[in-house]
C-alpha cells in the first residue's frame, strides 16, 4: 500500500520521534511510505539502523506543498502540517488516519499553554471526525479524545510508543556513578526547578545530568542554570546528543527522575526501565496506565517526599526489579502493533498484502 505521512519537524518532540518509528514499521512491513515534512528531524541519524528506515521516501518542503497523486492512505500528525494531510485526504478522496497525542481538554487539566485552548486547535475536531481511524498513545489520551470530539471509542486505536532499543543495546558503560538523569525539554511544566530543590535536600551529592533536544524555551534554561550556579548545584546539560549517548548516560546513572506535570505518554521511564534503572515520577494517571507498579510515584510537587524517595531508591534498588516485559518497550512490539492494526484495516476498506515478519529478523 502507498502511504503518505504529513508531519512537521520544526522542533523535537516525543510525538515526532514516535511518528518516525511508525513510518519505519510501515516501511518494514512492505508499504511504500512517503514522509512529507518541512525538514529532516534532528534525531534522524539515530534511525539509520532501525529496520525499515532506509526505504522511506522523504518529501522535504518548507511549505509541505505535496500534490502528487497515487496514494492509498494519508496519516496526519498535529498540527499545521497535519491539517495539510487532512486537506489532501479530502481533495483526493482517500482514507485518513489521524495520529494525535493530546487534546486541549487533556492539556488544560494539567498545565497552561497555547495548546490548552480551543482556538489553537481550530479545525482539528473536523479533522479527527473525518478520519477513518484515530491513533493515540495512551488510555488517558483516548479518554480525552472521546470526550472532546464525542466519537465512538472504537474509532480510536492505542499504539504505545517504543524506545530505540537498537541504539540502547549498543550503549556500554564500565561504572555506575553518583548521578541522577532526567530527560526533557526546558519547559516550565517539566519541573526542572523541583530537581534543583531535591538536590539541595540531598546535600548536592548527586550530579544531575539533564538530556534535552533544545536548551532555551522561553528563558527557562537560563533561569535554571543561573539558579544552579548561584547555589552550586551540580548539573550538566546534554543538548542534541545521540540516542546511544543518551542510553550511556542512563546506564551510568543511579536512577531516572522525571518530575513532569503533564505527559501524553512519557517515554523516558521506558528508556530507563529497559536499562534496568529505577524511575521516580510525579503521580500522573497516564504513567499508571502503562507502567503500573514498576516505577515509583510521588505526590505532585511534594519535594520532601521526592527527595526521600530518591534516596530510598538509590540505597535499595537492585537490577531487574521491574516486572514489566522489556519486549513491551521495544520497536519489535511496535511493529507487531502496526501489523495488527493494518490487518484490521484490511477488513474495512483497503486491499493489500502485508509482509509477515518474525522477531528473529531484527
Amino acid at each position: 500500500m502507498r502511504i503518505v505521512i504529513f508531519c512537521e519537524n520544526k522542533s523535537f518532540s516525543g510525538g515526532r520521534y514516535y511518528t518516525l518509528f511508525v513510518a519505519c514499521a510501515l516501511s518494514l512491513l512492505g508499504h511504500k511510505v512517503t514522509f512529507v515534512t518541512d525538514r529532516l528531524p534532528i534525531f534522524v541519524n539515530d534511525f539509520k539502523d532501525v529496520p525499515g528506515y532506509n526505504n522511506i521516501e522523504w518529501f522535504i518542503d518548507h511549505n509541505c506543498n505535496y500534490t502528487l497523486r497515487g496514494q492509498d492512505l494519508v496519516i496526519s500528525v498535529p498540527k499545521k502540517v497535519g491539517m495539510l494531510g487532512y486537506k489532501y485526504s479530502l481533495e483526493h478522496g482517500i482514507p485518513l488516519y489521524a495520529i494525535i497525542f493530546e487534546t486541549p481538554n487533556f492539556v488544560s487539566k494539567y498545565r497552561k499553554g497555547d495548546d490548552s485552548y480551543e482556538e489553537y486547535w481550530k479545525g482539528y475536531k473536523e479533522h479527527l471526525l473525518h478520519a477513518t481511524k484515530i491513533i493515540t498513545v495512551s488510555k488517558e489520551s483516548k479518554k480525552y479524545i472521546v470526550e472532546w470530539i464525542n466519537c465512538n471509542p472504537n474509532k480510536i486505536e492505542i499504539i504505545h510508543p517504543c524506545i530505540n532499543n537498537i541504539e540502547a543495546d549498543k550503549a556500554k558503560v564500565t561504572e555506575i556513578k553518583d548521578e541522577i538523569v532526567t530527560i526533557g525539554r526546558f519547559l516550565d511544566f517539566k519541573r526542572v526547578d523541583d530537581l534543583l530543590k531535591v538536590s539541595e535536600k540531598l546535600g548536592k551529592k548527586y550530579k544531575i545530568n539533564y538530556i534535552t533536544a533544545e536548551k532555551d524555551f522561553y528563558g527557562t534554561y537560563t533561569r535554571i542554570m543561573t539558579t544552579a550556579q548561584s547555589k552550586k548545584i551540580p548539573i550538566q546539560v546534554f543538548e542534541k546528543i545521540s540516542d546511544k549517548q543518551k542510553f550511556e548516560l542512563i546506564k551510568q546513572s543511579k536512577l531516572l527522575v522525571h518530575p513532569s506535570a503533564f505527559e501524553g505518554f512519557g517515554i523516558p521511564p521506558a528508556e530507563a526501565l529497559y536499562c534496568d534503572k529505577p524511575v521516580v515520577v510525579y503521580d500522573l494517571p497516564v504513567y499508571k496506565n502503562f507502567y503500573g507498579n514498576n516505577i515509583y510515584y510521588v505526590p505532585f510537587q511534594d519535594i520532601d517526599t521526592l527527595a526521600t524517595t530518591i534516596q530510598f531508591v538509590i540505597e535499595s534498588y537492585t537490577n531487574n526489579c521491574s516486572k514489566l516485559s522489556k519486549k513491551k518497550l521495544t520497536y519489535q512490539r511496535l511493529v507487531e502493533d502496526i501489523t495488527n492494526l493494518f490487518g484490521k484495516l484490511n477488513n474495512i476498506e483497503l486491499e493489500y498484502t502485508v509482509k509477515k515478519i518474525s522477531l528473529e529478523e531484527f
